[in-house]
């Protein structure tokens, strides 16, 4: 279960991501947001770094450089709201 109050979290959404590549993402934690049409997590941001590195290196090599993401630092009083990622992103 996640701590807001003891940590600083992050959300972050993948953006141009391709259907073929939706594999990476769910055995990661990631959930798939239909309206924004990405795919998204709230990890630390120690989590969220080597996030980038998976995506930068193992994800971009195999899927393309076309997906990017996007992050954003998640206040407390937020950290359990469902509607985070239509609010920060």
């Amino acid at each position: 279960m996640l701590a807001c109050k003891e940590q600083s979290f992050q959300a972050l959404a993948i953006t141009k991501s391709p259907f073929s590549s939706k594999d990476e993402w769910r055995p990661r934690n990631y959930k798939w947001h239909p309206g924004k049409k990405v795919w998204w997590c709230l990890k630390t941001a120690e989590e969220i770094k080597d996030e980038q590195q998976f995506i930068d290196g193992d994800v971009k090599s195999r899927y393309g450089a076309d997906i990017q993401y996007k992050i954003a630092d998640v206040p407390t009083w937020q950290c359990f709201d469902s509607d985070i990622i239509d609010k920060l992103l």
